[in-house]
Order: C-alpha cells, then structure tokens, then sequence
C-alpha cells in the first residue's frame, strides 16, 4: 500500500482509494515506532494523494479523510510522549509523520467550502489527542500548525461552537490555541 501510494505517476481509481482507506486502519499497539510511523506516513500518503488527485471524491468520502485523519492522530500523539524515551531515528520518523499529516491538512484546506464542513471535526480530534499527553515539542509545533491552517477555514460562529462543546480541559487548550493563532498567524489585513 505504502509503496503504490508513493508512486508519482502511479493514479489509483477512485474505488481503490475507498478500499485502502478503509483497510488502513490496523492495530499498531504492539508495533515499534519506526513501523508504526511508516504506516502511518503511508496513510498520510494516500490521503495526500486523494485529496491531490481526486478532489471531486473527497466530499463523498468526508468521513473516511476525517477517520484517516483521526487515526493518524490517535496514534502519533501517545507515541510523541515527553515521558517516553526515544532514540533520534525514532524521533525523526515522528516528526516527519507530523509533516506528513499537516501536508495532508494543507492540502484539505485548499479545497475550500468543503473544509469548512470537517474543520471544526478535525480540530476537535486533534486536541483531544493533545490533552491525552504532553507532546514532543517538535510534533506538537507541526500539529499546531496544522490546527492553524484548519481555523483559517472556521468562521466565528463555528470557533464560538468550539468553544462551547468540546470538554472543558479541550477548552482551555482550545482557548489558547485560538488566541496564539489570532495574535501571530491570522491575517488582519494590514502589513
């Protein structure tokens, strides 16, 4: 699968697509990091390459880039612990499945009205990762960026939603995360 998908000039039909993403939902538990993050890249790939290749697919197939996503997150964050110890080679494969999973966020936020419809989900997925455990500084920095680029897409009444249903440590987390990005990385219109 991770092979097929990084293929440049290999297109893979809009039913493949569906099928892959529905079987990249494997137990990685008892997986070592290094493999767990090249499953993991390779899911982030074929998303990437959904999301690239056949953006007319993706609104049907809404729910599966969200539990891709979701997935992804779920499994990168308690792997990414302070408290765990890493070698650098394991640190890297984490942090370039964090790259791996923003350029995939990236590449959503590019399709326009249709991210306005998931961001809220995808946001709310994130942070609950993030409050499950403290964060590698360098995974959570790619993250946040990637929750960045998503609230571009969220119009006030949407961060108000936000704000108001996810639980109340999410909130606070939610809280800074919003102000941080409205003081350094949200447009204001003047240079």
């Amino acid at each position: 699968m991770a092979a097929v998908a990084q293929q440049k000039n290999v297109r893979l039909s809009d039913s493949a697509y569906t099928s892959c993403l529905l079987a990249c939902r494997p137990d990685l538990s008892r997986a070592a990091t290094e493999d767990a993050c090249d499953v993991l890249q390779a899911v982030c790939e074929l998303l990437y390459q959904l999301t690239s290749a056949h953006p007319g697919l993706v609104a049907s197939r809404a729910p599966l880039l969200v539990q891709g996503v979701e997935f992804v997150a779920s499994e990168l964050c308690p792997r990414s612990s302070q408290e765990l110890a890493r070698s650098p080679e394991e640190q890297a494969a984490l942090v370039a499945t964090a790259n791996k999973l923003g350029r995939v966020v990236r590449e959503l936020v590019q399709l326009g009205p249709l991210t306005e419809l998931l961001a809220p989900y995808l946001i709310a997925d994130v942070l609950l990762q993030f409050q499950r455990t403290t964060l590698d500084h360098y995974v959570q920095e790619s993250l946040t960026r990637s929750l960045y680029c998503l609230l571009t897409q969220c119009r006030d009444e949407v961060v108000t939603r936000l704000r108001v249903t996810l639980p109340p440590a999410t909130q606070h987390l939610f809280h800074t995360l919003f102000v941080n990005y409205k003081k350094f990385y949200k447009f204001a219109g003047r240079v």
